[in-house]
């Protein structure tokens, strides 16, 4: 990429300062807000989105530009071709030497980029930019831009596997569901231009070159909670609009319909819900996560809601005998712009595939999907070939079999060891450790798929 498009670039760079670049139609949500009453409650997503959000980022006092990773040099075409496809949809803006981009932005950090395949996707490859580099001051007292910032600033309501149980449990019979991802996510979201200095991109080493990156990145931490904060309007839009119930992770959408014949039973029901959750406090805040309590379970656990219950379902005209169809989704997400992803749309059906789980709504049960059995056992069989782990090794087996457990609670008695190995490392986590004598168990029983 050649340095003579600078000038272009910085005459851009102040456009953008002004103006965002996003896929979300701002006119659509500022409607939409007005017409159900939304307004009040989300009074500042319109200008962020025609001005950028700004997400806490550090104040970049000294530039800090450590080189990328060497997998972005084994991987040089791939990463290439992201680079372009960023340039290409406006995302990012350059490139800048450091003397030029410092003199239109002032001082900067950017953080090492990692370029690595995506597992079972030949020739596919995902960016990640380490935001917790480095993971100790530096000489000069740098910190990593994530060390600086608060994530739990950002709360956003996530349907978490006690949430769906929730709601699935609730539902009267006949329901179907369907699931929709949102394309790039998080980038979607535009950031304000006071945001740039703290999450520039390094693209070039001979000479180091930079691209200022507008968009909200993966690995930066408040970043889930920003998108869903969005997120999260948009679904109080579709339920204001009579549609559900919705409950997310991410970027990963359940709508689940009920008979038309079943609406005003679940209605009542749902009513009955939303004075539990008022009496209990409303929004509650654990973390990063909003939460809703409904009433006391036997166990002395309360149910978990990942909504307030207010919208009521409404009846739509369909032919198919539910309360609503995709059609009914898409008058609502094409007015606000949102990008799904239309190559992982499943259609409505009794059994629905969400957070790596298959759903029965009509039997009220829950089981892991058959690609996440394998990927689990391979990633045992995996583990066991090797005598040391790094503390990145013992965080994905970990994170592999809690997920597992949800559905096999007994499988909680097998964890304990891994989860002590967790606090060996101490201030070395990328120093292999060798794993407790009895994470054995791991290997006794590993069976054939």
């Amino acid at each position: 990429m050649a340095l003579k498009g600078a000038p272009a670039a910085n005459q851009l760079l102040q456009r953008r300062r002004t103006k965002a670049v996003t896929p979300y139609r701002v006119d659509g949500w500022r409607n939409l807000l007005s017409k159900y009453g939304l307004d009040r409650k989300y009074p500042f997503i319109v200008d962020q989105l025609l001005h950028g959000f700004t997400v806490r980022a550090p104040i970049v006092a000294r530039s800090f530009t450590p080189p990328n990773n060497p997998s972005i040099t084994i991987h040089q075409e791939a990463f290439n071709t992201i680079v372009y496809k960023e340039f290409e949809k406006d995302r990012y803006i350059g490139p800048f030497t450091r003397n030029q981009l410092e003199q239109t932005i002032g001082f900067f950090q950017s953080s090492p980029l990692t370029i690595i395949p995506k597992a079972g996707k030949p020739g596919c490859f995902r960016l990640i930019q380490n935001l917790l580099y480095p993971n100790i001051p530096s000489h000069g007292g740098i910190l990593s831009i994530n060390s600086q910032v608060d994530s739990n600033l950002f709360p956003c309501t996530w349907g978490t596997f006690a949430t769906t149980c929730t709601l699935i449990y609730s539902l009267p019979p006949g329901c179907q569901g369907a699931t929709r991802d949102v394309a790039e996510a998080y980038r979607t979201i535009p950031l304000h231009s006071s945001q740039w200095p703290a999450l520039v991109v390094r693209i070039g080493e001979n000479p180091p070159t930079f691209a200022v990156d507008t968009a909200l990145c993966f690995g930066y931490g408040p970043s889930a909670g920003t998108y869903g904060g969005l997120r999260d309007v948009s679904l109080d839009i579709m339920r204001a609009a009579g549609i559900g119930p919705i409950i997310t992770w991410v970027d990963d959408h359940l709508f689940i319909r009920i008979p038309r014949n079943q609406i005003h039973k679940y209605n009542t029901t749902r009513s009955r819900q939303a004075t539990m959750i008022q009496a209990n406090g409303g929004p509650l805040q654990d973390g990063g996560r909003i939460w809703f309590k409904g009433q006391c379970l036997a166990d002395g656990t309360h149910e978990e809601f990942a909504k307030d219950c207010h919208f009521p379902i409404q009846e739509m005209t369909t032919t198919s005998g539910f309360a609503f169809s995709f059609k009914h989704i898409n008058v609502i997400s094409d007015q606000l712009g949102i990008p799904w992803e239309p190559t992982k749309d499943t259609p409505f059906s009794s059994k629905s595939t969400f957070m790596g789980f298959e759903w029965d709504l009509e039997n009220k049960t829950v089981m892991l999907t058959c690609g996440k059995c394998d990927k689990y056992l391979s990633a045992i069989k995996e583990w066991s070939k090797s005598a040391k782990h790094t503390l990145e090794d013992v965080q994905k087996l970990h994170g592999h079999l809690s997920h597992a457990s949800l559905v096999i609670p007994e499988g909680n008695a097998y964890l304990t060891s891994l989860q002590a190995m967790l606090g060996i490392f101490g201030s070395n986590p990328f120093m292999p450790r060798t794993p407790p004598r009895s994470l054995t168990v791991l290997k006794s029983h590993v069976h054939p798929a």
